[in-house]
């Protein structure tokens, strides 16, 4: 049975916060509902708004719109208040939407929606990233998403852009699209734009002078590349891997820049790196550099997975089930099941997130004929969850087959709720 909306076009609503009440409007209503084009106003209230709050109010005037969900007013969290004043649909338009390329450094898409139908997409065009920012930002959000970004507003303020920041959504709050011709014109503006290119390209500028004497040594050694990034495709342009998988081990550790450290990690994600490259990786990833954005562990997890054999595999086990390294450790879950030699795939269980990191659910749980599970992987069987988590890993114990149970248990073993045990 379909859920009559106690909402239509038009009418007014409070988002409550922590600290207050944020006044919205609905302005778009999708055709199958649920998706509803909000228009969000300044100040926050102490109180819920009123129906006088309402009076006022313009389309222009709007701090964030946004496309949300509509779980709040259907289940009565957020107050709707009617309001007698007439709605002008013309007066509250359904934006262009930008949106920050997460791959692509510089790199905005402006995008249209059906003006009936919030749900529909209409067009997409390139544009630069600075102008997304004077956009309304495109994506949909939960009540709840929502809820929390606005909470994250008005404690925090509009979060800093940085076009160095990539594999990320980069979230803002915006109202109307601006004019992008009269804000050229704008000196505050300009401003901005030129301290944000000079960023850039000082830190291309940095980049550059710290890899230049890898690079250097690289081509006396026979590898002439370009750049870092070149060392991944030079053996089809004929240059020796091998020769230089020393030479960026020797750099790995003792090169500053963070930015350069992390493209290196990512050189040697190569087979040709293997297994050489594996105990210079393994120390950079218990002894990483001061990264704040924490992209660098990640990266040598992920060149690990590449470059480490079976030979290391009480290393990648110790790293894998260690909660301090959070989701650095998700390549060793894959590497993990894939091991040949003393452990067997069985069954997959997913990620669940603790309140510090991932805690991972997906590991090679039976062993080879030879040995017995260890007991480092058993608190992943004896850790306590709720719900659907705690639900597969019963359907975990009670798939194992009797002959996977004697493979993986000698005799006087027993499989229980408790992991592994001696009868």
């Amino acid at each position: 049975m379909v859920r009559k909306r106690p909402y239509k076009e038009g009418d007014w609503f409070a988002v409550p916060l922590k600290s207050g009440y944020v006044l919205g409007r609905i302005a778009r209503v999708g055709r199958r509902g649920g998706i509803l084009l909000g228009y969000f106003f300044e100040p926050l209230c102490a109180s819920p708004p009123a129906v006088q709050d309402t009076v006022g109010p313009t389309a222009r005037g709007a701090f964030h719109i946004e496309m949300f969900g509509d779980g709040g007013l259907q289940d009565g969290e957020w107050p709707i208040i009617h309001s007698a004043e007439e709605w002008r649909r013309e007066d509250w338009p359904m934006p262009e939407f930008g949106r920050i390329n997460a791959f692509v450094s510089g790199l905005g898409h402006a995008v249209r929606y059906d003006d009936n139908d919030p749900c529909t997409e209409l067009s997409e065009r390139r544009i630069p990233a600075e102008h997304a920012l004077h956009m309304p930002p495109d994506g949909l959000a939960g009540h709840i998403a929502l809820q929390r970004g606005l909470e994250r507003y008005f404690r925090e303020g509009q979060p800093e852009y940085d076009p160095d920041e990539t594999h990320r959504a980069h979230v803002w709050f915006h109202g109307l699209p601006d004019d992008m011709e009269e804000l050229e014109r704008d000196p505050a503006y300009v401003w901005q734009k030129q301290e944000i290119e000079r960023k850039r390209d000082q830190k291309r500028r940095f980049y550059r002078e710290a890899e230049a004497p890898l690079l250097e040594e690289l081509a006396r050694a026979g590898c002439p590349v370009g750049t870092i990034k070149e060392l991944r495709e030079s053996i089809s342009k004929g240059c020796v891997y091998q020769s230089a998988i020393p030479i960026v081990l020797h750099w790995l550790p003792r090169m500053q820049n963070v930015a350069v450290r992390d493209e290196i990690a990512w050189a040697l994600a190569v087979p040709w790196a293997k297994p050489t490259a594996a105990p210079a990786l393994i120390e950079e990833f218990k002894h990483p550099p001061a990264d704040p954005k924490g992209h660098y562990r990640r990266s040598v997890g992920n060149a690990l997975r590449l470059t480490a054999d079976d030979t290391f595999f009480d290393e990648i086990a110790d790293l894998a089930v260690d909660p301090k390294y959070g989701t650095a450790r998700d390549s060793f879950v894959i590497w993990l099941g894939k091991s040949k030699t003393r452990w067997r795939w069985t069954s997959s269980l997913g990620f669940s997130r603790t309140k510090t990191s991932y805690i991972p659910r997906s590991f090679p749980l039976a062993a080879s004929s030879r040995s017995v599970p260890e007991p480092r992987l058993s608190p992943f069987l004896t850790i306590q969850r709720s719900g659907s988590a705690e639900r597969r890993r019963r359907r975990l114990q009670k798939s194992i087959s009797p002959v996977s149970r004697r493979r993986a248990f000698p005799v006087g073993a027993r499989w229980s709720t408790e992991g592994h045990e001696r009868a």
